[in-house]
Protein backbone atom coordinates (compact mmCIF):
# COMPACT_ATOMS: atom_id res chain seq x y z
CA UNK A 1 0.00 0.00 0.00
CA UNK A 2 2.58 2.50 1.21
CA UNK A 3 4.78 1.57 -2.06
CA UNK A 4 1.58 2.55 -4.17
CA UNK A 5 1.34 5.63 -2.29
CA UNK A 6 4.99 6.47 -3.29
CA UNK A 7 4.44 6.20 -6.85
CA UNK A 8 1.56 8.42 -6.65
CA UNK A 9 3.37 10.66 -5.35
CA UNK A 10 6.38 10.27 -8.20
CA UNK A 11 3.53 11.13 -10.20
CA UNK A 12 2.12 13.53 -8.96
CA UNK A 13 5.93 15.08 -8.66
CA UNK A 14 6.70 14.91 -12.48
CA UNK A 15 2.99 16.44 -13.07
CA UNK A 16 3.85 19.63 -11.09
CA UNK A 17 7.00 20.18 -12.89
CA UNK A 18 5.20 19.53 -16.25
CA UNK A 19 2.20 21.77 -15.32
CA UNK A 20 0.06 18.87 -16.09
CA UNK A 21 -1.73 18.37 -12.42
CA UNK A 22 -5.17 19.52 -11.47
CA UNK A 23 -6.03 21.92 -8.45
CA UNK A 24 -7.98 19.16 -6.89
CA UNK A 25 -5.31 16.20 -6.94
CA UNK A 26 -3.16 17.35 -3.55
CA UNK A 27 -6.32 17.17 -1.79
CA UNK A 28 -6.98 13.56 -2.91
CA UNK A 29 -3.78 12.64 -1.92
CA UNK A 30 -4.33 14.15 1.85
CA UNK A 31 -7.84 13.18 2.02
CA UNK A 32 -6.26 9.04 1.53
CA UNK A 33 -3.16 9.89 3.65
CA UNK A 34 -5.61 10.88 6.85
CA UNK A 35 -8.12 8.14 5.87
CA UNK A 36 -4.88 5.57 6.22
CA UNK A 37 -3.60 6.92 9.89
CA UNK A 38 -7.56 7.51 11.66
CA UNK A 39 -6.51 3.57 13.50
CA UNK A 40 -3.13 4.52 14.81
CA UNK A 41 -4.73 7.95 15.62
CA UNK A 42 -7.38 6.55 17.38
CA UNK A 43 -5.21 3.66 19.51
CA UNK A 44 -2.59 6.47 20.54
CA UNK A 45 -5.53 8.57 21.99
CA UNK A 46 -6.91 5.39 23.76
CA UNK A 47 -3.35 4.44 25.49
CA UNK A 48 -2.36 7.89 26.00
CA UNK A 49 -5.69 9.53 26.74
CA UNK A 50 -8.17 6.87 28.59
CA UNK A 51 -5.46 4.93 30.55
CA UNK A 52 -3.42 7.77 31.38
CA UNK A 53 -6.66 9.79 32.77
CA UNK A 54 -7.41 6.56 34.85
CA UNK A 55 -4.17 4.72 35.44
CA UNK A 56 -0.95 7.40 34.77
CA UNK A 57 1.12 6.55 31.82
CA UNK A 58 1.51 2.96 33.07
CA UNK A 59 -0.29 -0.25 32.37
CA UNK A 60 0.94 -2.15 35.39
CA UNK A 61 -1.41 -2.68 37.79
CA UNK A 62 -1.15 -4.27 41.48
CA UNK A 63 -3.96 -5.71 43.35
CA UNK A 64 -4.13 -7.03 47.07
CA UNK A 65 -6.86 -8.95 49.13
CA UNK A 66 -6.14 -8.69 52.94
CA UNK A 67 -8.02 -10.20 55.71
CA UNK A 68 -8.76 -7.91 58.44
CA UNK A 69 -10.01 -10.79 61.08
CA UNK A 70 -7.05 -13.06 60.16
CA UNK A 71 -4.52 -10.31 59.89
CA UNK A 72 -3.45 -12.07 56.67
CA UNK A 73 -3.13 -11.21 53.10
CA UNK A 74 -4.96 -13.40 50.93
CA UNK A 75 -4.01 -12.37 48.29
CA UNK A 76 -1.59 -10.00 45.71
CA UNK A 77 -0.67 -9.60 42.14
CA UNK A 78 0.84 -7.14 39.67
CA UNK A 79 -0.44 -7.43 35.95
CA UNK A 80 -0.36 -5.78 33.21
CA UNK A 81 -3.90 -3.97 32.51
CA UNK A 82 -4.81 -5.13 29.16
CA UNK A 83 -3.99 -8.83 30.57
CA UNK A 84 -6.09 -8.43 33.52
CA UNK A 85 -9.57 -10.40 32.09
CA UNK A 86 -6.25 -13.80 31.83
CA UNK A 87 -6.61 -13.60 36.05
CA UNK A 88 -9.71 -14.92 37.28
CA UNK A 89 -9.35 -14.09 40.85
CA UNK A 90 -7.48 -10.32 40.20
CA UNK A 91 -10.41 -9.37 37.80
CA UNK A 92 -12.72 -10.33 40.13
CA UNK A 93 -11.88 -8.21 43.08
CA UNK A 94 -11.42 -5.51 40.80
CA UNK A 95 -14.29 -5.45 39.25
CA UNK A 96 -16.15 -5.94 43.35
CA UNK A 97 -14.50 -2.48 43.65
CA UNK A 98 -15.76 -1.19 40.96
CA UNK A 99 -19.44 -0.88 42.10
CA UNK A 100 -21.81 1.79 42.04
CA UNK A 101 -21.75 5.14 44.29
CA UNK A 102 -24.19 4.73 47.45
CA UNK A 103 -25.71 7.32 49.65
CA UNK A 104 -25.94 5.69 52.81
CA UNK A 105 -24.47 2.67 54.40
CA UNK A 106 -27.08 -0.49 53.12
CA UNK A 107 -29.49 -1.87 55.69
CA UNK A 108 -28.35 -5.15 58.36
CA UNK A 109 -25.02 -4.74 57.31
CA UNK A 110 -22.13 -5.48 59.25
CA UNK A 111 -20.70 -2.75 61.94
CA UNK A 112 -16.80 -3.47 61.68
CA UNK A 113 -14.50 -3.83 58.38
CA UNK A 114 -13.54 -7.67 57.64
CA UNK A 115 -11.59 -6.94 54.56
CA UNK A 116 -9.28 -4.72 52.91
CA UNK A 117 -8.92 -4.39 49.30
CA UNK A 118 -5.88 -1.94 47.51
CA UNK A 119 -5.60 -1.40 44.18
CA UNK A 120 -2.19 0.46 42.99
CA UNK A 121 -1.26 2.35 39.70
CA UNK A 122 2.43 4.18 39.41
CA UNK A 123 2.58 3.75 43.13
CA UNK A 124 -0.89 5.64 43.71
CA UNK A 125 -2.85 3.38 45.85
CA UNK A 126 -6.67 3.43 46.31
CA UNK A 127 -7.64 1.88 49.63
CA UNK A 128 -11.26 -0.05 49.92
CA UNK A 129 -12.74 -1.26 53.49
CA UNK A 130 -14.76 -4.01 52.79
CA UNK A 131 -18.11 -4.81 54.97
CA UNK A 132 -18.70 -7.95 53.30
CA UNK A 133 -21.60 -10.57 54.52
CA UNK A 134 -22.74 -13.80 52.62
CA UNK A 135 -25.34 -11.05 51.14
CA UNK A 136 -24.79 -9.20 48.01
CA UNK A 137 -26.95 -6.54 48.83
CA UNK A 138 -25.64 -6.00 52.42
CA UNK A 139 -22.16 -5.74 51.45
CA UNK A 140 -20.54 -2.71 50.94
CA UNK A 141 -17.29 -0.72 50.66
CA UNK A 142 -15.78 2.77 51.55
CA UNK A 143 -13.06 4.57 50.21
CA UNK A 144 -10.78 6.84 52.30
CA UNK A 145 -12.94 9.78 52.26
CA UNK A 146 -15.97 7.99 53.36
CA UNK A 147 -17.37 7.41 50.28
CA UNK A 148 -19.74 4.29 50.20
CA UNK A 149 -20.00 1.59 47.37
CA UNK A 150 -21.98 -1.14 46.00
CA UNK A 151 -20.37 -4.67 45.30
CA UNK A 152 -20.76 -5.87 41.76
CA UNK A 153 -23.05 -8.23 42.14
CA UNK A 154 -22.13 -11.31 39.60
CA UNK A 155 -18.63 -10.62 40.59
CA UNK A 156 -19.00 -11.13 44.34
CA UNK A 157 -21.22 -14.36 43.67
CA UNK A 158 -18.34 -15.49 43.00
CA UNK A 159 -16.11 -14.40 45.23
CA UNK A 160 -18.34 -15.83 47.61
CA UNK A 161 -17.56 -19.27 46.48
CA UNK A 162 -14.16 -18.82 46.53
CA UNK A 163 -11.46 -19.79 48.79
CA UNK A 164 -11.05 -16.04 50.18
CA UNK A 165 -14.60 -15.35 51.32
CA UNK A 166 -14.66 -17.32 54.83
CA UNK A 167 -14.56 -14.33 56.99
CA UNK A 168 -17.70 -13.07 55.11
CA UNK A 169 -19.39 -15.64 56.54
CA UNK A 170 -21.13 -15.26 59.72
CA UNK A 171 -21.20 -19.24 60.34
CA UNK A 172 -17.72 -19.39 59.88
CA UNK A 173 -16.98 -18.63 63.15
CA UNK A 174 -17.43 -21.73 65.67
CA UNK A 175 -19.63 -20.97 68.91
CA UNK A 176 -18.51 -19.05 71.74
CA UNK A 177 -17.89 -20.82 75.41
CA UNK A 178 -18.43 -18.36 78.30
CA UNK A 179 -18.13 -18.36 82.03
CA UNK A 180 -20.81 -16.97 84.03
CA UNK A 181 -19.44 -13.46 84.11
CA UNK A 182 -19.51 -13.31 80.20
CA UNK A 183 -15.82 -14.29 79.81
CA UNK A 184 -15.24 -16.10 76.81
CA UNK A 185 -12.77 -19.30 76.69
CA UNK A 186 -10.29 -19.87 74.26
CA UNK A 187 -10.40 -23.47 72.91
CA UNK A 188 -7.92 -26.10 72.84
CA UNK A 189 -8.69 -27.32 69.13
CA UNK A 190 -11.08 -26.36 66.62
CA UNK A 191 -12.59 -28.41 63.58
CA UNK A 192 -15.27 -26.35 62.25
CA UNK A 193 -17.40 -26.72 58.81
CA UNK A 194 -19.90 -24.15 57.30
CA UNK A 195 -21.52 -23.98 53.93
CA UNK A 196 -21.17 -21.63 51.24
CA UNK A 197 -23.41 -20.07 49.05
CA UNK A 198 -22.51 -22.38 46.38
CA UNK A 199 -23.83 -25.09 49.07
CA UNK A 200 -20.62 -26.61 49.48
CA UNK A 201 -18.71 -26.73 52.71
CA UNK A 202 -15.81 -25.48 53.48
CA UNK A 203 -13.18 -25.87 56.83
CA UNK A 204 -12.85 -22.78 59.03
CA UNK A 205 -9.79 -21.41 59.97
CA UNK A 206 -7.28 -18.29 61.34
CA UNK A 207 -9.53 -18.80 64.77
CA UNK A 208 -7.47 -18.58 68.10
CA UNK A 209 -6.98 -21.67 69.64
CA UNK A 210 -4.28 -22.19 72.74
CA UNK A 211 -2.26 -25.53 73.75
CA UNK A 212 -1.31 -23.62 77.11
CA UNK A 213 -3.77 -23.48 79.96
CA UNK A 214 -5.35 -20.45 80.56
CA UNK A 215 -6.73 -19.75 84.04
CA UNK A 216 -10.07 -17.47 84.60
CA UNK A 217 -11.88 -16.32 87.49
CA UNK A 218 -15.43 -17.31 88.37
CA UNK A 219 -17.03 -16.76 91.62
CA UNK A 220 -20.06 -19.19 93.59
CA UNK A 221 -22.07 -20.25 90.87
CA UNK A 222 -19.95 -22.86 88.16
CA UNK A 223 -21.95 -22.14 84.63
CA UNK A 224 -20.55 -22.61 81.23
CA UNK A 225 -22.73 -21.60 78.37
CA UNK A 226 -22.56 -21.63 74.18
CA UNK A 227 -23.97 -18.78 72.09
CA UNK A 228 -25.38 -21.74 70.01
CA UNK A 229 -26.19 -24.55 71.96
CA UNK A 230 -24.32 -28.47 70.72
CA UNK A 231 -25.81 -31.10 70.37
CA UNK A 232 -24.03 -32.92 72.73
CA UNK A 233 -21.51 -31.48 75.50
CA UNK A 234 -19.58 -33.16 77.79
CA UNK A 235 -18.06 -31.66 80.90
CA UNK A 236 -15.29 -33.39 83.33
CA UNK A 237 -14.33 -31.04 86.65
CA UNK A 238 -11.24 -31.30 89.01
CA UNK A 239 -10.24 -29.86 92.45
CA UNK A 240 -6.63 -29.25 92.72
CA UNK A 241 -4.55 -28.80 95.23
CA UNK A 242 -2.92 -25.38 96.57
CA UNK A 243 0.34 -26.87 95.11
CA UNK A 244 -1.96 -28.25 91.63
CA UNK A 245 -0.09 -31.56 91.94
CA UNK A 246 -2.98 -33.62 93.50
CA UNK A 247 -6.54 -33.73 91.81
CA UNK A 248 -10.14 -34.65 92.11
CA UNK A 249 -12.67 -35.58 90.00
CA UNK A 250 -15.99 -33.67 91.25
CA UNK A 251 -18.43 -33.79 88.40
CA UNK A 252 -18.51 -35.43 85.15
CA UNK A 253 -21.57 -35.34 83.07
CA UNK A 254 -23.67 -32.50 80.62
CA UNK A 255 -22.68 -29.49 80.67
CA UNK A 256 -26.17 -28.22 82.07
CA UNK A 257 -25.54 -30.33 85.13
CA UNK A 258 -23.03 -27.87 86.28
CA UNK A 259 -24.99 -26.01 88.35
CA UNK A 260 -25.59 -28.91 90.63
CA UNK A 261 -21.13 -28.41 91.69
CA UNK A 262 -20.74 -25.74 94.67
CA UNK A 263 -17.51 -24.22 95.43
CA UNK A 264 -15.55 -22.09 97.77
CA UNK A 265 -13.33 -18.80 97.14
CA UNK A 266 -9.97 -19.78 96.98
CA UNK A 267 -10.44 -23.64 95.04
CA UNK A 268 -8.44 -23.95 92.02
CA UNK A 269 -10.71 -26.23 89.43
CA UNK A 270 -9.43 -27.98 86.06
CA UNK A 271 -11.98 -28.09 83.19
CA UNK A 272 -12.47 -30.28 80.58
CA UNK A 273 -14.72 -29.82 77.66
CA UNK A 274 -15.71 -31.73 74.61
CA UNK A 275 -18.85 -30.49 72.57
CA UNK A 276 -20.16 -31.27 69.07
CA UNK A 277 -22.61 -30.06 66.80
CA UNK A 278 -24.35 -32.47 64.19
CA UNK A 279 -24.61 -31.92 60.28
CA UNK A 280 -28.05 -31.99 59.29
CA UNK A 281 -30.63 -30.80 56.26
CA UNK A 282 -31.45 -27.81 58.28
CA UNK A 283 -28.12 -26.29 59.67
CA UNK A 284 -25.22 -24.97 57.60
CA UNK A 285 -22.77 -25.84 59.99
CA UNK A 286 -21.33 -28.52 61.83
CA UNK A 287 -18.14 -29.83 63.65
CA UNK A 288 -16.50 -30.03 66.94
CA UNK A 289 -14.45 -27.88 69.54
CA UNK A 290 -12.48 -28.86 72.72
CA UNK A 291 -11.49 -27.22 75.94
CA UNK A 292 -8.76 -27.43 78.65
CA UNK A 293 -8.61 -24.53 81.32
CA UNK A 294 -8.12 -23.57 84.74
CA UNK A 295 -10.52 -21.92 86.85
CA UNK A 296 -9.44 -20.01 90.41
CA UNK A 297 -12.91 -19.07 92.50
CA UNK A 298 -13.17 -15.78 93.64
CA UNK A 299 -15.57 -13.71 95.84
CA UNK A 300 -17.49 -11.46 93.53
CA UNK A 301 -15.49 -8.24 93.45
CA UNK A 302 -16.98 -4.37 93.58
CA UNK A 303 -15.91 -1.03 93.44
CA UNK A 304 -17.12 1.79 96.08
CA UNK A 305 -16.49 5.71 96.62
CA UNK A 306 -16.71 7.38 99.42
CA UNK A 307 -19.33 9.89 98.00
CA UNK A 308 -20.37 10.96 94.39
CA UNK A 309 -20.27 15.02 95.71
CA UNK A 310 -16.83 16.65 96.52
CA UNK A 311 -15.67 19.71 96.55
CA UNK A 312 -12.29 20.89 95.01
CA UNK A 313 -9.59 20.43 97.54
CA UNK A 314 -11.09 17.59 99.27
CA UNK A 315 -10.64 14.08 98.13
CA UNK A 316 -12.51 10.84 97.73
CA UNK A 317 -11.87 7.20 98.70
CA UNK A 318 -12.18 4.49 96.39
CA UNK A 319 -12.59 0.86 97.87
CA UNK A 320 -12.32 -2.38 95.89
CA UNK A 321 -13.89 -5.43 97.98
CA UNK A 322 -13.54 -8.84 97.16
CA UNK A 323 -9.79 -8.27 95.45
CA UNK A 324 -6.55 -8.70 97.40
CA UNK A 325 -4.22 -7.72 94.29
CA UNK A 326 -3.79 -3.75 93.84
CA UNK A 327 -1.74 -4.02 90.97
CA UNK A 328 -4.25 -5.65 89.52
CA UNK A 329 -6.77 -2.50 89.64
CA UNK A 330 -6.92 -0.51 86.09
CA UNK A 331 -8.38 3.78 87.17
CA UNK A 332 -9.19 5.23 83.60
CA UNK A 333 -10.33 9.49 83.30
CA UNK A 334 -13.67 9.65 80.90
CA UNK A 335 -12.52 12.88 79.01
CA UNK A 336 -16.07 13.01 77.62
CA UNK A 337 -18.95 11.04 78.54
CA UNK A 338 -21.84 12.28 77.06
CA UNK A 339 -22.71 15.30 79.36
CA UNK A 340 -22.28 19.24 78.84
CA UNK A 341 -21.33 19.77 82.46
CA UNK A 342 -18.06 17.53 82.13
CA UNK A 343 -15.20 19.38 83.15
CA UNK A 344 -13.11 18.17 80.50
CA UNK A 345 -15.59 19.79 78.40
CA UNK A 346 -15.50 23.11 79.42
CA UNK A 347 -11.75 22.55 79.42
CA UNK A 348 -11.91 22.18 75.74
CA UNK A 349 -13.93 25.52 75.29
CA UNK A 350 -11.39 27.94 76.55
CA UNK A 351 -13.69 28.85 79.62
CA UNK A 352 -11.42 28.80 82.64
CA UNK A 353 -8.60 30.30 83.95
CA UNK A 354 -5.13 29.26 84.03
CA UNK A 355 -5.59 28.16 87.31
CA UNK A 356 -7.99 25.81 86.97
CA UNK A 357 -6.61 24.46 83.09
CA UNK A 358 -3.43 23.81 86.13
CA UNK A 359 -5.69 21.91 88.19
CA UNK A 360 -7.23 20.14 85.23
CA UNK A 361 -4.00 18.75 84.19
CA UNK A 362 -3.25 17.64 87.59
CA UNK A 363 -6.31 15.93 88.12
CA UNK A 364 -5.80 13.79 84.63
CA UNK A 365 -2.15 13.11 85.39
CA UNK A 366 -2.64 11.40 88.85
CA UNK A 367 -3.50 7.87 89.11
CA UNK A 368 -4.80 6.36 92.13
CA UNK A 369 -2.22 3.86 94.03
CA UNK A 370 -4.75 1.15 95.65
CA UNK A 371 -3.28 -0.93 98.77
CA UNK A 372 -4.54 -3.56 101.46
CA UNK A 373 -6.51 -2.52 104.20
CA UNK A 374 -8.24 -4.81 106.35
CA UNK A 375 -10.58 -6.74 104.27
CA UNK A 376 -10.58 -4.74 100.92
CA UNK A 377 -8.25 -1.85 98.63
CA UNK A 378 -8.54 1.53 99.08
CA UNK A 379 -7.00 4.59 97.44
CA UNK A 380 -7.29 8.29 97.76
CA UNK A 381 -7.93 10.55 94.69
CA UNK A 382 -7.14 13.95 95.67
CA UNK A 383 -9.40 16.82 94.00
CA UNK A 384 -7.02 20.11 92.99
CA UNK A 385 -8.13 22.80 94.93
CA UNK A 386 -9.04 25.18 91.67
CA UNK A 387 -10.57 22.48 90.11
CA UNK A 388 -13.99 23.93 88.05
CA UNK A 389 -17.20 23.02 88.97
CA UNK A 390 -18.74 20.32 86.91
CA UNK A 391 -18.87 16.77 86.05
CA UNK A 392 -15.69 14.55 86.63
CA UNK A 393 -16.26 10.79 85.31
CA UNK A 394 -13.84 7.53 85.47
CA UNK A 395 -14.17 4.22 85.28
CA UNK A 396 -12.41 1.23 87.96
CA UNK A 397 -11.90 -2.26 86.86
CA UNK A 398 -10.28 -5.62 87.98
CA UNK A 399 -10.31 -9.05 85.97
CA UNK A 400 -13.94 -8.67 85.63
CA UNK A 401 -15.15 -6.57 87.76
CA UNK A 402 -15.81 -3.08 86.63
CA UNK A 403 -17.86 0.07 87.20
CA UNK A 404 -18.12 3.88 86.29
CA UNK A 405 -18.05 6.95 88.42
CA UNK A 406 -19.98 10.39 87.65
CA UNK A 407 -19.03 12.80 90.85
CA UNK A 408 -20.05 16.06 90.57
CA UNK A 409 -17.34 18.53 91.39
CA UNK A 410 -18.33 21.71 93.33
CA UNK A 411 -16.01 24.47 92.90
CA UNK A 412 -14.08 25.77 96.19
CA UNK A 413 -15.90 29.36 97.32
CA UNK A 414 -13.46 32.01 97.63
CA UNK A 415 -11.67 32.40 101.30
CA UNK A 416 -10.76 35.03 102.92
CA UNK A 417 -8.33 38.28 101.77
CA UNK A 418 -5.41 38.21 104.55
CA UNK A 419 -3.46 41.42 104.04
CA UNK A 420 -0.12 41.45 105.08
CA UNK A 421 3.03 43.86 105.83
CA UNK A 422 4.12 45.53 102.32
CA UNK A 423 7.30 46.48 104.03
CA UNK A 424 8.57 42.97 105.08
CA UNK A 425 11.45 42.02 103.63
CA UNK A 426 11.26 38.61 105.35
CA UNK A 427 8.14 37.83 102.97
CA UNK A 428 9.56 39.65 99.73
CA UNK A 429 12.23 37.00 100.20
CA UNK A 430 9.43 34.07 100.78
CA UNK A 431 7.72 35.25 97.66
CA UNK A 432 10.18 35.12 95.17
CA UNK A 433 10.68 33.62 92.11
CA UNK A 434 13.29 30.79 93.96
CA UNK A 435 11.63 30.68 97.01
CA UNK A 436 8.49 29.24 94.63
CA UNK A 437 11.06 26.74 92.82
CA UNK A 438 12.16 25.56 95.62
CA UNK A 439 8.96 24.79 97.43
CA UNK A 440 7.54 23.17 94.34
CA UNK A 441 10.67 21.22 94.26
CA UNK A 442 10.22 19.67 97.97
CA UNK A 443 6.25 18.94 97.51
CA UNK A 444 7.00 17.01 94.20
CA UNK A 445 10.33 15.18 96.13
CA UNK A 446 7.72 14.34 98.99
CA UNK A 447 5.34 12.95 96.78
CA UNK A 448 7.94 10.52 95.03
CA UNK A 449 9.05 8.96 98.41
CA UNK A 450 5.44 8.99 100.29
CA UNK A 451 4.49 5.26 101.89
CA UNK A 452 1.92 3.40 99.73
CA UNK A 453 1.17 1.01 102.35
CA UNK A 454 -2.08 1.37 104.25
CA UNK A 455 -2.45 3.94 106.91
CA UNK A 456 -1.11 3.25 110.23
CA UNK A 457 -4.31 4.49 111.53
CA UNK A 458 -7.71 6.40 111.17
CA UNK A 459 -7.82 8.32 114.19
CA UNK A 460 -6.01 12.00 114.20
CA UNK A 461 -5.89 14.59 116.57
CA UNK A 462 -4.61 18.66 115.96
CA UNK A 463 -1.32 19.76 115.29
CA UNK A 464 -1.27 22.46 118.60
CA UNK A 465 -2.06 21.24 121.99
CA UNK A 466 -3.89 24.45 122.67
CA UNK A 467 -5.41 23.86 119.71
CA UNK A 468 -4.89 27.88 118.89
CA UNK A 469 -6.91 29.87 116.55
CA UNK A 470 -6.89 29.78 113.35
CA UNK A 471 -5.88 33.12 111.17
CA UNK A 472 -5.42 31.60 107.70
CA UNK A 473 -7.53 28.35 106.39
CA UNK A 474 -7.20 26.72 103.43
CA UNK A 475 -8.61 28.46 100.35
CA UNK A 476 -7.38 32.04 101.69
CA UNK A 477 -5.60 34.06 99.88
CA UNK A 478 -2.80 36.79 100.93
CA UNK A 479 -2.26 40.31 99.85
CA UNK A 480 -0.19 43.33 99.70
CA UNK A 481 -1.40 46.49 100.13
CA UNK A 482 -4.84 45.15 98.60
CA UNK A 483 -3.10 43.45 95.87
CA UNK A 484 -3.67 39.74 96.00
CA UNK A 485 -0.23 37.43 95.90
CA UNK A 486 0.34 35.44 92.90
CA UNK A 487 3.28 33.70 94.17
CA UNK A 488 1.76 31.55 96.61
CA UNK A 489 -1.11 30.90 98.83
CA UNK A 490 -0.11 28.80 101.82
CA UNK A 491 -1.90 25.27 101.10
CA UNK A 492 -3.31 24.42 104.59
CA UNK A 493 -4.31 26.47 107.92
CA UNK A 494 -1.96 28.97 110.04
CA UNK A 495 -2.94 27.97 113.94
CA UNK A 496 -1.55 30.71 116.23
CA UNK A 497 0.19 29.67 119.85
CA UNK A 498 -2.24 30.76 122.65
CA UNK A 499 -1.13 33.61 124.03
CA UNK A 500 1.89 34.18 121.23
CA UNK A 501 3.98 31.98 123.46
CA UNK A 502 6.07 28.80 121.78
CA UNK A 503 3.35 26.30 122.12
CA UNK A 504 4.40 22.79 121.42
CA UNK A 505 3.30 21.10 118.06
CA UNK A 506 2.50 17.53 118.14
CA UNK A 507 1.49 14.95 115.29
CA UNK A 508 -1.66 14.62 114.53
CA UNK A 509 -1.27 10.77 113.99
CA UNK A 510 0.50 7.81 114.23
CA UNK A 511 3.33 7.80 111.47
CA UNK A 512 6.86 8.02 110.38
CA UNK A 513 9.17 11.39 109.73
CA UNK A 514 10.26 11.45 106.16
CA UNK A 515 11.68 15.03 105.93
CA UNK A 516 12.78 17.50 108.35
CA UNK A 517 14.04 21.06 106.73
CA UNK A 518 13.90 24.58 105.66
CA UNK A 519 13.02 26.84 102.82
CA UNK A 520 12.12 30.60 102.45
CA UNK A 521 8.13 29.26 102.17
CA UNK A 522 7.96 27.00 104.65
CA UNK A 523 10.65 27.78 107.21
CA UNK A 524 11.87 24.95 109.13
CA UNK A 525 9.44 22.11 108.58
CA UNK A 526 8.57 18.19 109.26
CA UNK A 527 7.01 15.68 107.05
CA UNK A 528 5.23 13.12 108.22
CA UNK A 529 3.80 9.97 106.51
CA UNK A 530 0.86 8.32 107.59
CA UNK A 531 0.47 5.58 104.58
CA UNK A 532 -1.46 5.57 101.65
CA UNK A 533 0.29 8.72 100.32
CA UNK A 534 -1.35 10.99 103.14
CA UNK A 535 1.40 13.36 104.59
CA UNK A 536 0.88 16.10 106.97
CA UNK A 537 3.15 19.23 106.98
CA UNK A 538 4.15 20.90 110.02
CA UNK A 539 5.94 24.31 109.23
CA UNK A 540 6.65 27.86 110.64
CA UNK A 541 8.98 25.73 113.43
CA UNK A 542 11.03 27.51 115.76
CA UNK A 543 12.66 23.79 116.74
CA UNK A 544 12.30 20.49 115.86
CA UNK A 545 12.53 17.47 118.12
CA UNK A 546 12.22 14.52 115.72
CA UNK A 547 14.64 13.39 113.21
CA UNK A 548 14.29 11.62 109.42
CA UNK A 549 13.04 7.97 110.02
CA UNK A 550 11.57 8.34 113.47
CA UNK A 551 8.28 6.54 114.05
CA UNK A 552 5.92 9.23 115.82
CA UNK A 553 2.52 8.33 118.01
CA UNK A 554 -0.67 10.57 117.67
CA UNK A 555 -0.20 13.42 120.05
CA UNK A 556 3.66 12.90 120.08
CA UNK A 557 5.41 16.34 120.23
CA UNK A 558 7.49 16.79 117.45
CA UNK A 559 8.77 21.12 117.20
CA UNK A 560 8.20 24.22 118.61
CA UNK A 561 5.77 26.77 117.07
CA UNK A 562 7.74 29.85 115.37
CA UNK A 563 7.40 33.08 113.41
CA UNK A 564 6.26 33.11 109.92
CA UNK A 565 7.34 34.64 106.89
CA UNK A 566 3.76 35.69 106.14
CA UNK A 567 2.10 36.24 109.45
CA UNK A 568 3.19 38.46 112.75
CA UNK A 569 1.73 36.22 115.32
CA UNK A 570 3.76 32.88 116.41
CA UNK A 571 2.69 29.49 115.32
CA UNK A 572 2.30 26.49 112.82
CA UNK A 573 1.11 26.35 109.27
CA UNK A 574 -0.20 22.54 109.14
CA UNK A 575 -1.06 21.29 105.26
CA UNK A 576 -2.12 18.21 104.08
CA UNK A 577 -1.26 16.13 101.26
CA UNK A 578 -1.87 13.32 99.03
CA UNK A 579 1.10 11.96 97.25
CA UNK A 580 2.14 15.70 96.99
CA UNK A 581 -0.99 17.01 96.10
CA UNK A 582 -2.59 19.10 98.61
CA UNK A 583 -6.17 18.55 100.35
CA UNK A 584 -8.11 20.62 102.88
CA UNK A 585 -6.73 19.44 106.47
CA UNK A 586 -9.70 20.16 107.86
CA UNK A 587 -10.84 16.87 106.53
CA UNK A 588 -8.94 15.03 109.30
CA UNK A 589 -8.28 17.40 111.95
CA UNK A 590 -10.13 16.17 115.38
CA UNK A 591 -11.78 13.38 112.97
CA UNK A 592 -11.24 9.46 111.98
CA UNK A 593 -11.07 8.75 108.26
CA UNK A 594 -13.45 6.25 107.17
CA UNK A 595 -12.30 3.28 105.06
CA UNK A 596 -15.00 1.18 105.62
CA UNK A 597 -17.68 0.11 103.29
Amino acid sequence: MFNDILCYLKHFAKSIKSKRTSFKTPFIIIIFILVLLIPTLTAIWHVYFRVGENFGNSNDIEISFFDIKQNKELFFEEINEKNLSDSHTANMFYRIASGKELLEIPENAINDPNFKITITFENNATQYLCYFSEDPNTSYLSDKNGKLYSVDSLNYLNFLSSAYSNTAYSNSVPPTLSLENGVSVTPQSIDWHFQKSNGIFDTASGHSTTSAEKTYEMHDTIALTFNIAPSSCNVTVFERSENKLLQTEIYRGDISGLSTVTVHSGTNLLFFVNASWMQSDHKNFYGELSYSFAVECTEHASFEISSDTVTAGEYLTLFLHGATDPSAVIYEIILSNGSTQSIFDADTKNELTEEQKKAIEELKSFSPQFVIYNDSLCAFLPIPRNTPAGIFAFSLSSGIASKTFSVHITERQEGAKIDLDPESSTLSNAISEEAVEETESIFASIANSSTLNGLFSVDFGHPLQDHGAVIYKFGDALSRSGTKIEAFDPPGNFFTSADGVLSSVSSVGIGKVIRVGHSAQLGRFVVIDHGMGLCTWYCHLSATDVRQGDVVSKGQIIGKAGDSPFFSDIGVLFICSIRGNVVDPALILNSKISLGS
